[in-house]
């Protein structure tokens, strides 16, 4: 019983490292390894790592969130879609292909509501909230 719980506590530290390996200037990135469309900021990835990091006590991670969701905000779309993946260093944006991407949409809205419900920013969803309105 005593290895489970230290193999436990190691893949939880082991977790934590990966996330923060994830990070860049502008929020969580697709991969600890920045090669290619993976150094972007993606809709359903950041988020994925963003709802990782709302578990945690983390600081710094929770900080991430934010900026991935400022990302994702500063590129949605006129009619409210959240950006497949923005490259933000070339300015770049994705929306998806001839058909779209709904998935980034639904991974932002789910990210934006637990990042408000676990930290409580009320400042962060008044200012954003018809942005996240738009989403829906």
């Amino acid at each position: 019983m005593k290895k489970e719980v230290v193999d436990r506590e190691e893949a939880y530290k082991k977790s934590i490292e990966v996330l923060k390996k994830c990070v860049s200037p502008h929020g969580f990135i697709a991969s600890a390894l920045c090669r290619g469309n993976y150094c972007n900021v993606w809709g359903r990835d950041s988020m994925i790592c963003s709802l990782a990091a709302l578990m945690t006590e983390d600081k710094f991670l929770i900080g991430q969130v934010k900026k991935s969701l400022h990302t994702l905000l500063r590129y949605q779309y006129k009619h409210g879609q959240i950006p497949s993946n923005v490259n933000v260093r070339k300015d770049k944006v994705s929306y998806g292909g001839t058909t779209g991407r709904v998935d980034a949409t639904l991974w932002f809205l789910i990210g934006f509501s637990q990042y408000v419900k676990r930290t409580g920013d009320k400042k962060f969803l008044r200012r954003h909230y018809e942005k996240y309105k738009k989403a829906m």
